[in-house]
């Protein structure tokens, strides 16, 4: 399925709801986020989607603090370290 949220057109799978690519985008202008190409920009929405995902999760857990989504919600965990130089 394709959906297209002003000029940005994102390739996703039919469980996708629109809400979903609204926060996204508004995620991204907060962020000031931007990406070359259509595959960069499913694959970054894929990653956001899992990350406030696992967000969610645990803050609907028992613990004595909460996550958040931040400048890196879009990444995986090897562009992660790659981006802050994570030598472990």
């Amino acid at each position: 399925m394709s959906a297209q949220l002003g000029a940005t057109c994102y390739q996703t799978s039919n469980s996708t709801n629109t809400q979903q690519l609204h926060d996204f985008h508004r995620w991204r202008v907060v962020h000031n986020k931007t990406y070359t190409g259509e595959k960069n920009l499913t694959s970054y929405f894929k990653n956001w989607v899992r990350n406030r995902h696992y967000v969610e999760t645990h803050n609907r857990g028992d613990h004595d603090f909460n996550l958040g989504l931040n400048q890196f919600a879009d990444l995986d965990l090897k562009e992660l370290k790659r981006q802050s130089n994570y030598n472990r």
